[in-house]
């Protein structure tokens, strides 16, 4: 079975490739109220600190855990100091131009950079498939396709908590208990 769920023994051995809401939950640990993502954190700790393993991500990684954050944590947040709901701001007009934009973008950029002694650059291979090859796998958006790409040609192992991202031929960890029991029913058919 290529699906584990995180255990306080999991090796921690080989290039662990983390999706982008576990990286929200790292930098912004009160994001996700689950209690697994506190799991997560622990268990991406222990990889950050681990000699013998390495976190890869991608540009198109980093772009999302940007862009995630600035959405659903830094404009709330300024939307709540300019005592206003968030759908009366203009993005681009209005919080992109702004301190607080810029502030909060530094820091996600500094909680990656924090990290660079254990990260692995990887390119995001969209020249080494045709790009229609993604909807063959339609429980997967195009970011999740291309990070199955790259950890299937690269032996990373993916740490999801996303229960749509059933895939067979990849090692994936998880606390997703729906995304584990999946392999179990695919097999029985």
């Amino acid at each position: 079975m290529n699906i584990k769920q995180i255990q306080k023994d999991t090796p921690i051995k080989g290039v662990f490739f983390f999706d982008t809401m576990i990286w929200i939950n790292i930098i912004s640990p009160s994001f996700d109220k689950d209690n697994r993502f506190i799991k997560y954190i622990s268990f991406f700790d222990k990889v950050y600190k681990d000699k013998y393993a390495k976190i890869a991500v991608s540009s198109l990684i980093i772009s999302e855990i940007i862009n995630l954050y600035l959405r659903k944590i830094a404009l709330p947040l300024y939307a709540k100091s300019l005592k206003t709901d968030v759908h009366k701001i203009d993005y681009k007009k209005q919080f992109r131009i702004s301190d607080h934009y810029k502030k909060h973008y530094a820091l996600v950029c500094d909680e990656i950079n924090a990290r660079l002694e254990s990260v692995v650059f990887t390119d995001d291979l969209l020249q080494e498939y045709d790009i229609i090859e993604a909807s063959t796998y339609p429980k997967l958006d195009f970011n999740d396709f291309n990070y199955y790409k790259i950890c299937k040609k690269k032996g990373y192992t993916l740490v999801t908590d996303d229960s749509d991202f059933y895939v067979n031929d990849i090692s994936i960890l998880t606390l997703n208990t729906d995304l584990y029991k999946r392999q179990f029913e695919t097999s029985k058919n």
